[in-house]
């Protein structure tokens, strides 16, 4: 006892200094985080709450949750409509009625876990629509209709008195649930906006309105890359986009959230003192991880939430081993594989861990079931695609739609596992997620390794149930991508076991419960100071849009410009056969669409053979496209094909344009390029790829290299390959890389004499410069090619022409 007391104290100063360590190192605090009235908004929401909390506490503590429950759904009508507040709210009814109506018989559960039960009823609907997605029912009025048969069932059987949350705790403990809801409150207020996720726009929000608008989902890999994936979290939203739009899917988000974050609460202090459990709970929904998640139509809410409950009903059947609570149990881990890849991760150590457990009869039932469950997607995508994890790991599986020879990868996220990745997954989050720094958190830095000190023979079973699927999950989820969001399943299993090994301490020394207390204390405070470092886009905390329509529009026109562009085609083409060209921002557009990334892996993949905008024109017309959302002339951002750019200036016309983006339509074919007007490039620096300048052959272009001009640069290594530069000026310098492995090449002017130029050089030199080539003051084109080959053929050189930008004087 006195060793494993001793250990513990070592442990946690380890970490607290090592905390110190990293957040001294600069990087966390160094970044951009709060905006002057973010931080100003927060602050007054803070000051608001700790009120409300504080003069709840001191008359009637019993009102404080019915009271922030009234103004959270007041202040969301404001926000989103009451029609998305209603569908939020009547999703959430539909489901703890349907889940009180399964355990019907078991009152006193009811009473004491309704977040579970709700949790087992969202899950049941999910399920039903992934059994069903294929088949054109899904309307809005069906699931306002079908989800009053639970709710009648459930008044009938007066079963929802054990629905609402009460608040027992006596005198100065009354104000812990606060503290523990607050951060989760913090997360509404941001769920509350518009969606701008990368990940959202590109596919939770894609699905949402497809089924919306076609009332079914057809799993066409060839349309989107991912359409194939689990989708039990995209299911879930889609019943709330049907109930009440996107206001209503991100509201369902929130409100996971304020289950998970209930259920740890509620579990937690089953164990150890509601202090505790509250700064527990808190801490968890503080990491900056959680915002993300909560403020943007991610699923991992989802899949961590079915994995928690399943760990509720794992529990009470190692206490009485009834069949029912292992069935439940493999119901909701299943649910949770078919949310996310990454869940299945973490569910397959749980699986394993149930094999030992439950008693073979059980173990077979239970084992069909969750199989039944868990393999719809994977399954699917097998029968639609044949890979079931389509389009990953496809170099195994073989899929007709996808390269063979290469996997599908980010390459942002390729880190090995070492000593320093504790560390590095807290302090360098940038390396393994789309954030910055701190997206982790500090508390589980910190406090997760005292499980394993206080890990013993006599914890409860569940206990190391929890430690084993959090070690075993975490890591084959590493080592298949280290991407801190595809962690984020097992944060709220951690933060339980951290409570578990908190229990234990506590009972050898209740100066170590106090530690972990103050630590919780700290990390709390950190966690809050560097919320926006997992989403940059909420460094400005709540829009304020129910009161101020321009917020709405700034914030739209910084973090995705394509989503006005979209509403207004929705308006006036709605079934257009559309592409997003460099962005895969398709959000609620219900038609035909594809875009220039692996999303769309076989027009991605067309478009990248063009040799000409022409072969853009040839290609866009073989998919019958229609209209673009693509950056502007002048816009910023990173072109990824040399051919994009020249494509829309010359075979498109503007429509409208919002922020940086545009939507553009087909422009009628034309015969010839004569009279298109013809930009030219005047005084001042310019980009490899602009509308003055004009690629011919197969060209590539290259977006990392973060020392090029811009970080961009277009290179060849074929000799039919020309560029055309037009300039307004009387001096010319092109800006290339000099390395070992470059060529000599040619350029001339208006047509004259070619003069020789050599890229060469033995060392690399970023942003190097051609000679000044002079000529009279006016209009000119320059072309830069390779010298003509022996055969005058078009074989490919040993090396390579490239182009970084040029200088116009």
């Amino acid at each position: 006892m006195f060793l494993q007391s001793a250990m513990a104290w070592v442990v946690l100063a380890a970490g607290v200094l090592a905390m110190l360590v990293g957040l001294a190192g600069g990087s966390i605090f160094a970044q951009p985080l709060w905006t002057e009235t973010g931080a100003l908004k927060m602050a007054l929401f803070t000051t608001a709450y700790a009120g409300l909390a504080l003069l709840t506490a001191r008359f009637r503590p019993r009102l404080f949750l019915p009271a922030l429950g009234l103004l959270a759904v007041g202040y969301s009508m404001l926000a989103v409509g009451p029609l998305a507040v209603a569908g939020a709210l009547w999703l959430l009814a539909g489901s703890f009625a349907t889940g009180a109506w399964i355990f019907r018989t078991r009152l006193k559960f009811i009473a004491s876990y309704p977040q579970v039960v709700t949790l087992f009823g969202l899950a049941l609907w999910a399920v039903f629509v992934s059994f069903t997605a294929q088949w054109p029912i899904h309307r809005s009025w069906l699931y306002w209709l079908i989800l009053l048969v639970p709710v009648f069932l459930v008044f009938r059987l007066r079963l929802v008195q054990g629905a609402w949350p009460m608040v027992s705790e006596p005198g100065r403990d009354s104000g812990w649930p606060a503290l523990a809801l607050f951060p989760a409150a913090v997360h509404w207020m941001v769920a509350l906006k518009p969606e701008v996720s990368a990940d959202g726009l590109a596919m939770h929000l894609v699905v949402a309105a497809r089924m919306a608008a076609r009332h079914n989902w057809q799993f066409d890999g060839s349309e989107y890359a991912w359409a194939v994936k689990p989708m039990n979290g995209d299911w879930i939203w889609s019943i709330a986009y049907l109930l009440g739009g996107e206001g209503a899917a991100k509201l369902m988000n929130a409100i996971i959230l304020v289950l998970i974050c209930w259920l740890l609460y509620t579990w937690l202090h089953e164990l150890i003192p509601a202090r505790l459990a509250a700064l527990l709970t808190a801490g968890f929904a503080s990491t900056p991880l959680v915002q993300r998640v909560t403020g943007s139509l991610d699923v991992e809410n989802v899949a961590a939430a079915f994995l928690l409950a399943g760990m509720v009903f794992f529990r009470r059947y190692l206490k009485a081993h009834l069949l029912n609570d292992a069935l439940a149990m493999a119901f909701l881990a299943g649910a949770a594989a078919a949310t996310a890849m990454p869940a299945a991760g973490i569910v397959l150590p749980l699986t394993l861990a149930a094999l030992v457990t439950l008693q073979a009869r059980h173990m077979i039932y239970s084992g069909l079931l969750g199989f039944a469950v868990g393999s719809v997607p994977y399954l699917t995508a097998a029968s639609r695609t044949g890979n079931p994890v389509f389009p990953y790991m496809n170099q195994f599986f073989r899929s007709p739609l996808f390269d063979s020879s290469a996997p599908l990868v980010d390459p942002r996220f390729v880190t090995s596992l070492d000593w320093r990745t504790w560390f590095d997954l807290t302090f360098h989050s940038s390396r393994f997620s789309e954030g910055g720094d701190g997206t982790f958190g500090v508390m589980f830095f910190v406090l997760a390794p005292l499980a394993l000190v206080a890990a013993s023979r006599t914890w409860p079973r569940i206990g190391l149930a929890a430690l084993w699927t959090c070690a075993a999950g975490g890591l084959i989820v590493y080592l298949g991508v280290p991407n801190i969001r595809h962690l984020y399943p097992a944060l709220p299993l951690l933060t339980l076991v951290i409570g578990i090994a908190a229990a234990t301490l506590r009972a050898y020394s209740r100066r170590l419960e106090w530690g972990i207390s103050a630590c919780c204390c700290v990390a709390i405070l950190v966690q809050l100071a560097i919320l926006p470092a997992a989403a940059p886009e909420n460094a400005g905390f709540f829009l304020d849009q129910a009161f101020n329509r321009k917020n709405v529009d700034d914030y739209l026109a910084r973090f995705a410009p394509e989503r006005p562009l979209v509403e207004h085609l929705n308006a006036i083409a709605p079934e257009a056969r559309t592409a997003w060209m460099e962005s895969d921002a398709i959000s609620n557009f219900a038609g035909r669409s594809w875009s220039n990334t692996w999303h769309s892996y076989a027009f991605w993949k067309a478009l990248r053979t063009s040799t000409a905008a022409e072969g853009h024109l040839f290609r866009i017309g073989q998919y019958q496209i229609e209209y673009f959302i693509a950056p502007s002339a002048d816009s910023p951002r990173r072109l990824s094909d040399v051919f994009t750019r020249e494509f829309l200036d010359l075979y498109t016309n503007p429509v409208r344009r919002f922020a940086d983006f545009e939507l553009r339509k087909l422009a009628p074919i034309r015969s010839s390029l004569d009279g298109l007007p013809q930009p030219f490039a005047a005084a001042g620096m310019h980009d490899e790829v602009n509308s003055f300048v004009r690629y011919e052959g197969p060209w590539g272009r290259d977006v990392g290299s973060e020392r090029a001009y811009r970080g961009t640069l277009a290179y060849t290594n074929d000799a039919r390959s020309r560029v055309f530069i037009r300039f307004e000026g009387r001096a010319i310098t092109l800006v290339h890389t000099a390395a070992a492995n470059r060529c000599p090449a040619l350029i001339s002017i208006d047509g004259a004499d070619s003069s020789p130029i050599s890229q060469y050089s033995a060392s690399t030199r970023w942003q190097a410069r051609s000679p000044r080539f002079d000529v009279p003051p006016g209009h000119h084109t320059l072309t830069l090619r390779f010298p003509q080959t022996r055969d005058g053929g078009s074989s490919v050189l040993g090396c390579f022409l490239d182009l970084d930008g040029f200088i116009v004087e």
